[in-house]
């Protein structure tokens, strides 16, 4: 058994990643992210994000999340979109193969 992210699971932090049983190609994680129409005003987006940044840090919401096994990582801003276009690069070639194009 191992999880597939690429550091060990709260819920489960006896069970190993796949890069520490030897396979560093298998890491691969759920997350969520809330996007917003390209034009969307500065202020908006940045109270938006505020909110839900501090919402993300509430222990009482953080209790919630990681009942589900779920483990908060608010990522914010340029960092977000850095990793948005990580994902896209990893996941090209499923996205090319399935023909899939962007709204």
């Amino acid at each position: 058994m191992a999880v597939a992210g690429s550091e060990r699971e709260k819920p489960l932090p006896e069970v190993p990643t796949f890069v520490e049983l030897g396979y560093p190609d298998i890491q691969l994680t759920n997350w969520f992210g809330l996007f917003r129409p390209k034009n969307s005003p500065t202020a908006v987006l940045n109270s938006l994000t505020n909110d839900v940044v501090a919402a993300l840090k509430d222990p009482s919401v953080v209790k919630a999340l990681e009942e589900q096994g779920l483990t908060p990582k608010p990522i914010v801003g340029t960092k977000f979109a850095k990793f948005i276009q990580a994902e896209l690069k990893m996941y090209a070639p499923i996205i090319q193969a399935a023909n899939i194009k962007d709204e």
